[in-house]
């Protein structure tokens, strides 16, 4: 169940507001910074601390090059258990380096993941999660291995 979902059923049944549709999966988890990377986010996720910033997003892009594949091959072999495990891992780091659509990806498969959502629904949200890895690895080749330069 999303936080939006709660909400709907919330205002339906305790507060007096007139019903609403509730949000789809996923619905409410669109994020509202839709860059792949976004410097200032990182920067204040570090408490104004731009060389906190930097080492954490170094850290982060060092991880994606065991994360994806990692990612790919626990869904490929059904392994609930271990795809949870590094997804959330994954949604972890990203809440600290200013990645606002690899987070939101995570995020969202996190909560499939934890709700029980059926292997066919889990496809996209799998593969968009692994687009977002590969989004931030092309930015950081683009823009070269210095992370205040973004």
């Amino acid at each position: 169940i999303t936080e939006g979902q709660l909400r709907h059923t919330l205002e339906q049944w305790v507060m007096e507001k007139p019903p609403q549709k509730p949000p789809e999966f996923g619905e409410e988890s669109a994020p509202a910074n839709d860059k792949v990377f976004d410097p200032d986010l990182a920067r204040r996720r570090a408490g104004g601390r731009q060389p906190l910033a930097d080492e954490m997003l170094k850290m982060l892009l060092e991880s994606l090059t065991e994360d994806r594949p990692a990612i790919s091959s626990a869904y490929d072999s059904a392994d609930q258990d271990t795809l949870l495990e590094r997804v959330h891992k994954l949604h972890g780091a990203t809440r600290y380096c200013g990645t606002p659509r690899l987070e939101n990806a995570a995020k969202t498969l996190e909560e499939a993941l934890k709700t029980g959502t059926n292997r066919e629904a889990l496809a996209p949200m799998v593969s968009a999660l692994c687009d977002e890895i590969c989004a931030l690895e092309q930015l950081w080749q683009d823009q070269g291995e210095e992370a205040s330069s973004f």
